[in-house]
């Protein structure tokens, strides 16, 4: 059984304890987190039944092309447990404020202090959902970087693995955005998922796809294509070769008062290794 599997069949795993050493502590906004799990299960799963389908359809069927078609169903959801933790990270989502450069953080503070937020709201979510303390919730960070041009093709980035091997993407659709896309390619652009539940061998071949259509819209525009846009580049932010893990814990006590605390505690660095690829499937 798969670490996603077995937590999905897990019940209450029991109190979590306080985390000692907050990275930041919020008052939930408009929609409060009781609000959010207050909803019953079939509402939950209406929210959800849009995203479950893919990306938007567009103006009609007639127009979507095979590329979007392929697209589409590659990335529904497999099983119940990806369907679950799918709606979590769309209420999460939604729960969140526009993003904007907050008074006094450059950019790079800015958007930490944002991802920092929504991962307090979706460990919240996900311990309504499952009833389960235990499922882990785990950042991991591409440390990026190299010598010479290599930087341009081993991006910086971060993400989320829930269970052991279900990767999200809460940014997935903009990883892809180009400067001037030609009109097929951007009415392709706009069926990619906002954000991606999955696992990594699934992540894999969607972005394969999307890299093929990409590459199209360059070449029908006359440029090149550059080294962060192509496969290896993108892709090195999902399957870096070396990583840092942080492990998500949530303040029980902070939750009871309708307030979030979350911590990131880091589990160590760890470099890519054939066994490694091996195990996730993405050879």
């Amino acid at each position: 059984m798969s670490p996603s599997a077995a937590a999905t069949a897990a019940g209450s795993a029991g109190g979590l304890k306080r985390v000692p050493s907050m990275l930041f502590e919020m008052e939930l906004e408009e929609s409060s987190l009781a609000e959010l799990q207050g909803h019953s299960g079939a509402e939950r799963h209406a929210r959800g039944a849009e995203l479950a389908r893919g990306a938007p359809l567009g103006d009609s069927l007639a127009e979507t092309s095979p590329a979007t078609y392929e697209l589409r169903n590659l990335v529904k959801p497999r099983g119940q447990f990806q369907e679950r933790v799918r709606e979590a990270v769309e209420a999460a989502s939604r729960a969140q404020q526009p993003s904007q450069r907050l008074y006094g953080m450059d950019k790079a503070a800015g958007q930490k202090y944002q991802l920092e937020k929504w991962l307090c709201v979706f460990k919240s979510l996900l311990l309504a959902e499952f009833e389960d303390a235990s499922l882990s919730v785990v950042v991991r960070t591409s440390v990026g970087g190299g010598v010479g041009g290599e930087c341009l093709q081993n991006l910086r980035h971060s993400f989320v693995i829930v269970g052991g091997d279900t990767v999200i993407e809460p940014s997935f659709r903009e990883q892809f955005a180009v400067a001037r896309p030609s009109a097929e390619y951007q009415r392709f652009y706009e069926s990619i998922p906002e954000f991606f539940v999955g696992t990594m061998a699934v992540l894999t071949r969607a972005v394969n796809l999307i890299c093929s259509e990409m590459s199209r819209s360059f070449a029908e525009n006359n440029l090149s294509v550059p080294a962060w846009r192509k496969k290896q580049g993108l892709l090195s932010k999902w399957r870096p070769k070396k990583w840092e893990d942080r492990r998500v814990t949530l303040d029980l006590d902070a939750l009871a008062n309708n307030k979030c605390a979350v911590g990131l505690q880091s589990v160590g660095v760890s470099k890519q290794t054939p066994a490694a690829v091996r195990m996730l499937g993405i050879s």
